[in-house]
């Protein structure tokens, strides 16, 4: 399993052209093995795909995954397609479900994956593959059913899961329970801590915090996923290079 750093953990650094340059060098520097791109600014408005794959290629990094507005692939999936080949990239993600589904139930989690369906569809063509990022919300029962169960067991099988494990343990959830469920569809999965900090529940650097990486590890190795992405949402304070650069440091010691 190769390790990638997902850019939203240093998104306020990648607001402009020089600013993600130098987010991915110190990336690099590091030893990740690629990023994945996600709520980069620079991206978004400034920064092709062409410029922004040459210095991946420079940098010897890869793209390994994004998230996209729903939107985008929807109304220009053709686009899209061209951009993720251009990058060299084959898990076109969204990191959440449109309202729709969040604020609704069963019904409404079924009526959207009808149009995820499509997208798979239309994706596959070009070996490009739909991922779809978890949260804890996916797992709140709604006339006794869950999004999460829906999205796993009636979506269509070639969708991708980006499973986050902080998410799934802050949804009571077991992560080795869900890498297991969802063996085989789990290329790209976000490596994520959760620690407590007096009475407050944190995010945390992988390995500081209290989730159990010794059967994480392992069983994401079993289920065939190819990238552990490393992401912290919020480093209270901490530079969030520092905090990228001691998750790798505890994923490369093995302990």
């Amino acid at each position: 399993m190769r390790i990638g750093a997902q850019l939203y953990t240093v998104r306020e650094f990648c607001k402009t052209s020089e600013g993600l340059l130098d987010s991915l060098q110190k990336i690099a520097k590091m030893g990740y093995d690629g990023v994945q791109v996600s709520a980069v600014e620079a991206f978004l408005t400034t920064v092709s795909p062409e410029q922004l794959r040459e210095w991946l290629d420079d940098l010897g990094l890869i793209c390994c995954a994004t998230h996209r507005p729903w939107d985008r692939l929807v109304d220009h999936l053709d686009e899209e397609i061209a951009i993720h080949r251009t990058l060299g990239c084959d898990i076109l993600g969204i990191g959440m479900a449109p309202k729709l589904c969040i604020d609704g139930g069963p019904t409404e989690w079924r009526t959207w994956l009808a149009k995820v369906d499509q997208i798979v569809t239309n994706l596959a063509p070009h070996d490009l593959c739909f991922a779809y990022h978890n949260h804890a919300i996916e797992f709140e029962k709604r006339d006794g059913e869950r999004g999460i169960d829906i999205l796993a067991s009636e979506s269509n099988q070639a969708m991708q899961f980006i499973l986050d494990t902080y998410w799934v343990v802050h949804a009571g959830a077991d992560s080795v329970d869900w890498i297991q469920q969802l063996r085989g569809r789990l290329d790209v999965v976000h490596l994520k801590d959760k620690a407590v900090v007096g009475w407050e529940i944190r995010y945390a650097p992988v390995g500081e915090g209290n989730l159990p990486w010794q059967t994480i590890l392992p069983a994401l190795e079993d289920a065939g996923t190819k990238w552990g992405v490393v992401e912290q949402d919020e480093c209270y304070g901490e530079n969030p290079f520092d905090c990228l650069e001691r998750s790798l440091m505890y994923l490369k010691s093995g302990d």
